[in-house]
């Protein structure tokens, strides 16, 4: 067992699903990262049709979910790297902290603004 402390709250943990947790974003971001390869929203930018405009919006909606979701799913093993990410998307931790976020679809609105862009994992 593994001691963590939150809120000035001390909990035990299981290491082995903190490293299940990691592992499954991990893979998560991959797949994030393969269908914003796959879908190449630079090209599908250079398509003027109301068809590829569709598209487009619909790949970096769907990409910018699936950030949301790895962050909100890894805000349990790295509070502080998900706080900045999820405020890059302008979405507020809620007072109660990451037990107040709510894992749904589709919460992001149209036409919402992102925040400032962070780099979360400078190069050393």
């Amino acid at each position: 067992m593994v001691y963590l402390a939150k809120n000035n709250q001390i909990k035990k943990a299981d290491l082995t699903a903190i490293s299940k947790v990691a592992e499954n974003m991990e893979e998560m971001g991959r797949r994030i990262n393969r269908f914003i390869e796959d879908q190449a929203p630079w090209i599908l930018a250079k398509d003027d049709s109301s068809e590829g405009q569709i598209k487009l919006f619909s790949v970096l909606r769907t990409g910018l979910e699936a950030v949301r979701l790895l962050f909100e799913a890894g805000s349990v093993i790295m509070p502080g790297i998900s706080a900045q990410a999820l405020g890059s998307l302008n979405i507020q931790i809620p007072q109660g902290g990451f037990k107040g976020l709510e894992f749904k679809l589709l919460a992001l609105r149209e036409g919402q603004k992102l925040g400032d862009i962070a780099v979360l994992f400078p190069k050393k």
